[in-house]
């Protein structure tokens, strides 16, 4: 609909096979880890290069879809040493521990809620399934 009415759009994909699902007019996949299509947070040289990257896009005029692949692999997690994935707790077989994180869950889903429901009135509908 931007499109349509003359605003030219870049999508910064994460997932390359959705972007070839979906055609926007034009997406620059990326290598970064998922969820960080610009790699890690305070790396303003990298964001930068892949910003620049994608609005190079829109002087291109071989479209209407534009696919493109950003291929430098981002510095961060994998070089920082000692990094490790965020967890929510840990393991534990004692229900003690069991029941405090399903306490924690329970109340995060809680929190989330109230704003998923006004996204679903607001769109009329879920997102779950939406992207497959």
């Amino acid at each position: 609909m931007l499109e349509e009415r003359g605003f030219s759009t870049v999508v910064i994909a994460s997932v390359r096979a959705q972007a070839e699902k979906t055609r926007p007019p034009r997406a620059l996949w990326t290598t970064s880890q998922l969820g960080r299509p610009l790699g890690e947070p305070g790396d303003p040289a990298f964001q930068r290069r892949v910003l620049m990257a994608a609005l190079r896009l829109l002087e291109r005029t071989d479209g209407p879809v534009i696919l493109e692949d950003y291929t430098e692999d981002p510095p961060g997690w994998k070089d920082t040493p000692g990094w490790r994935a965020p967890t929510l707790g840990q393991a534990s077989d004692s229900l003690e521990a069991q029941e405090a994180w399903a306490m924690a869950f329970e109340a995060e889903l809680n929190a989330l809620q109230p704003l998923w429901q006004i996204a679903q009135a607001r769109f009329g509908r879920m997102t779950v399934g939406l992207s497959f």
